[in-house]
């Protein structure tokens, strides 16, 4: 980890603002993952969760801002179920309650695609009331190469974002000019859509004319490398707040655990 900026010239560096920082993917992703399960995510959602951080951060992605929200909201409530509220159309109602996706992403995945093997066929899930959806996107891509098409969509401002993944675990992004007609009821700001396919029949699930891709898989796998040789910025304060929680799940230090052999720092397991 290094730092990428100097303290300010004269003043008090006291009172300075925390220099940003430039840390590998590896150090990203387990501080996240650690913080995660300092703040009461549960085993397995922290993965999703932290992996998701890393893959859409180093891909161009834009997941630290609502790593920063979801971090504030995991410290005022703990984790908790999303809501099955129905079935409509087709499409099974999936409500989050407000929760940041670090909290409920997994739960969705795992509901989207237990449906889609129970019906063997396509299953399309609309979850609302979550915050930071873009992070569903990339808990999704973790699950990718299992031979299904999958895809999750999201809004963001005007533009509506989606991520496809083909069934060998190649992936795009594409994007698509805010249109009220185009949009299922329900999918608002705090909205994401996920679609896992049936059996494997194609590569990718279709793309409507309103989408264009921005990003092919080989672009964001030059992405990834450019970030991999560069490190990842990260905000002083975000970083900061990050260790803070990771050290949570530290274990005190005393006499009965040194014994036990606890040590290593920030990063004891």
């Amino acid at each position: 980890m290094r730092g990428n900026a100097s303290p300010p010239a004269g003043g008090d560096v006291r009172n300075a603002e925390p220099r940003d920082v430039i840390v590998s993917w590896n150090e990203l992703q387990r501080t996240c993952q650690k913080a995660f399960r300092g703040l009461g995510v549960p085993a397995g959602a922290d993965d999703d969760a932290s992996f998701a951080v890393l893959w859409l951060q180093a891909r161009g992605l834009d997941a630290l801002t609502p790593l920063d929200a979801a971090l504030s909201a995991l410290e005022s409530a703990v984790p908790r179920p999303v809501a099955v509220v129905g079935r409509t159309d087709g499409v099974d109602m999936l409500d989050a309650g407000g929760q940041p996706a670090v909290s409920v992403a997994s739960d969705a995945i795992d509901f989207a695609v237990a449906r889609a093997v129970e019906s063997a066929a396509r299953a399309d899930v609309l979850l609302t009331g979550v915050e930071g959806a873009i992070l569903v996107a990339g808990a999704l891509a973790q699950r990718s190469g299992c031979g299904r098409c999958s895809r999750v969509e999201w809004r963001d401002g005007e533009r509506r974002f989606r991520l496809d993944l083909a069934s060998d675990g190649a992936c795009r992004l594409s994007l698509a000019s805010f249109d009220r007609e185009r949009l299922r009821p329900g999918f608002g700001r705090r909205s994401v859509r996920i679609a896992v396919d049936g059996p494997d029949e194609s590569r990718w699930m279709e793309c409507g004319s309103c989408w264009r891709i921005e990003a092919d898989e080989a672009e964001l796998e030059r992405r990834a490398t450019r970030s991999v040789a560069r490190g990842i910025e990260v905000p002083g304060a975000l970083w900061t707040r990050l260790l803070v929680f990771a050290k949570r799940t530290l274990v005190p230090a005393t006499h009965a655990s040194r014994e036990w052999g606890a040590g290593g720092g920030e990063y004891n397991d």
